[in-house]
């Protein structure tokens, strides 16, 4: 468990994948009293630490998943505003505390709704029917809820690649999911998102992330 950390971010560039070969030897040696010769380092300590990191398929994958990344977290309060404009997408929340993401969550949540009710009342295309926030549990209660047509599905945690399918499929109905990821950062909330199953091309162009400790305090 010495290393664990080692493993917690993948390396994003030639310096820090030969940086995390050393260590994979260090702990190889450590732990298994094997030692990849130099003759056969650059073909087979490349290829452990790879799939030490996470990407048993090498260092290309590695660096496809650091180019999907999204540029930046939201952080702030107003960021809500410019997602309550957006048609569709998924919204994830995550922090390392549960009571702080749920916290966080439920702001967002309700921000969202907020923001989508004025922008309703305000445009020119407003409409009568009320807005909706469907809890949803099971996948016949997710259909009629969809039959209805929400502006926000609130899902909860994504915990399997059950529950990541079922958001993916909502979003590509045209809606807004709005969901937790229990990570201590952005990088492994995304890690994680991926291990459940969720593509690299949906991340890239329908993935929300929010920052829950860094935006729990603005809704104190």
């Amino acid at each position: 468990m010495e290393y664990q950390s080692i493993f917690a971010t993948p390396p994003k560039n030639e310096a820090e994948l030969t940086a995390l070969e050393n260590e994979v030897q260090k702990l190889l040696l450590k732990t298994l009293d094997i030692n990849i010769t130099r003759k056969r380092r650059s073909e087979k300590l490349r290829e452990v630490a790879c799939v030490f990191a996470g990407f048993p398929n090498g260092f290309q994958q590695m660096q496809k998943y650091w180019a999907s990344l999204r540029p930046f977290v939201l952080k702030e309060k107003k960021d809500i505003d410019c997602l309550a404009t957006l048609t569709d997408g998924l919204v994830v929340v995550f922090c390392d505390d549960e009571k702080v993401n749920f916290s966080a969550y439920l702001a967002i949540s309700k921000g969202l709704v907020e923001e989508k009710m004025r922008l309703t009342k305000e445009g020119e295309k407003a409409t009568e029917s009320p807005l909706q926030i469907a809890g949803v549990g099971l996948s016949k209660t997710l259909q009629k809820m969809l039959r209805e047509d929400p502006n926000f599905i609130c899902m909860g945690t994504l915990t399997d690649e059950i529950d990541a399918t079922r958001a993916i499929r909502t979003v590509e109905s045209g809606h807004f999911v709005i969901a937790m990821v229990s990570a201590p950062n952005s990088d492994a909330a995304l890690r994680k998102i991926h291990h459940l199953g969720v593509s690299e091309d949906f991340t890239s162009q329908k993935l929300y992330m929010f920052d829950a400790k860094a935006i729990s305090s603005q809704f104190s």
